[in-house]
């Protein structure tokens, strides 16, 4: 009787949690135009936080247009579809759909960085490409 009170408990309050995360989607306060949980921002780069919490204006949580171009708002778009895609707990076929979509973002972003030699984040950029292109000729398993 105590565990099935226990467990209860754990399931109410796991309820109750996850309804106060959605306070975190709320435009007016801010929040993401794209949806990203918060456990799913912290890892992400520093640069890319400021795409999907709007209360954080400071440059450094921004990829800077006039350095990398206007492309690259699909690059945080990109690796968070690419931490998705290598989510154990997903099925196979929504990985795969997080892959391609993240090999979409990170071709459209390429595409617009070759304007822009000087971008500070090139070779983050670069390394991405070749962890996405890895992970697609391995496939999901």
């Amino acid at each position: 009787m105590k565990l099935a009170r226990m467990i209860v408990l754990t399931c109410f309050y796991t309820v109750a949690s996850s309804a106060s995360a959605a306070d975190y989607y709320d435009e007016k306060k801010g929040s993401s135009y794209n949806h990203a949980a918060p456990d799913e921002i912290i890892h992400l780069p520093k640069y890319c936080w400021g795409h999907y919490n709007q209360k954080l204006t400071n440059p450094k949580y921004h990829i800077n247009k006039s350095s990398c171009g206007p492309w690259m708002n699909h690059f945080c778009q990109a690796i968070l579809q690419f931490n998705r895609s290598q989510n154990p707990l997903a099925g196979k076929m929504e990985r795969q759909g997080y892959l391609n979509q993240s090999i979409g973002n990170l071709d459209y972003s390429i595409k617009g960085l070759k304007d822009y030699p000087a971008c500070y984040i090139r070779k983050h950029v670069l390394m991405m490409q070749k962890r996405v292109r890895m992970a697609a000729s391995v496939g999901i398993r």
